[in-house]
């Protein structure tokens, strides 16, 4: 919609466009007050630019025409100063109706307003995770088979006494945080997930950074491709030192148990054959 108002806001030139925009012909707006035009809300809200234009101020803004039928569009407005010798003689208007594009930036902003939440979800997930991981000392990894690229949360940091600002290990450095005998059933348990997808499940003896040792429940699985081949590893590890000296004191108390109770079988049995030998003296 294009149109010139002079100095005393009376139009001097409207195209075919304000028919539709204001259902007036432009031919008939000719002498007509841009505020007979406008009416006196919208001039209002307008007249803050139109003042400026005058100055001699280009403008530039967004506002919402009302339609006869009572529709609003969304437009966008420039008044551009007609400057003669220094002096404005009025300004030519340009308004372009943007509701297309006032839906898209609409749809937009919902779009982000969505992602925050998402985000805000994911990482109150995210915390919970760690939560968990922190409480059950349970710590996760993946292993990008292709690049070799390893990934370790939070937890798997602590457990071996790492630094979590730094970058995971490689696979090739994995080996000095296990016992030779652990790092040998681990390397074999992952040859055979890459070669035939098997998952597993282990107790490997670790060694932390400190030099202590521990013991671990590390379990590992497969994601493959469209072809079916493993193109990634992914498991836990989880602490079971605790665990574990409890299982094997509680073996080890059965199998004194079993041992004290072999122990008073044979001494009865030795006692029996003693009191029939004795008998047997006495016949």
């Amino acid at each position: 919609m294009l149109a010139y108002w002079d100095s005393n806001l009376l139009c001097r030139f409207a195209n075919r466009a304000y028919e539709r925009w204001f259902g007036v012909k432009g031919s008939s707006l000719f002498d007509t007050s841009l505020q007979d035009l406008l009416g006196p809300e919208l001039f209002a809200a307008n007249e803050p630019f139109i003042r400026a234009a005058l100055r001699g101020v280009p403008q530039e803004f967004e506002r919402v025409v009302p339609h006869p039928d009572g529709t609003l569009r969304p437009s966008l407005a420039r008044y551009l100063p007609h400057v003669v010798n220094g002096k404005v003689l009025g300004f030519v208007v340009e308004v372009t109706e943007v509701t297309s594009l006032h839906e898209a930036r609409e749809q937009l902003r919902r779009h982000v307003e969505d992602l925050e939440r998402t985000n805000a979800l994911l990482s109150r997930s995210q915390e919970a995770l760690r939560l968990a991981q922190r409480l059950g000392g349970v710590g996760s990894w993946e292993l990008e088979v292709a690049s070799g690229i390893v990934t370790w949360s939070e937890q798997l940091y602590e457990i071996f006494g790492l630094d979590p600002r730094m970058p995971a290990p490689t696979y090739a450095a994995h080996h000095a945080f296990y016992t030779s005998e652990s790092w040998e059933r681990l390397q074999g348990a992952i040859h055979r997930a890459i070669q035939f997808g098997s998952p597993y499940k282990l107790d490997l003896e670790y060694i932390h950074r400190s030099g202590r040792r521990g013991w671990l429940d590390a379990r590992g699985n497969v994601q493959r491709d469209a072809q079916g081949l493993v193109t990634m590893l992914y498991g836990t590890a989880q602490e079971i030192s605790v665990r574990r000296v409890a299982r094997e004191s509680a073996w080890q108390a059965q199998r004194i148990a079993e041992l004290e109770q072999s122990l008073m079988t044979e001494r009865a049995m030795n006692q029996r054959l003693k009191d029939e030998l004795s008998t047997t003296r006495r016949s």
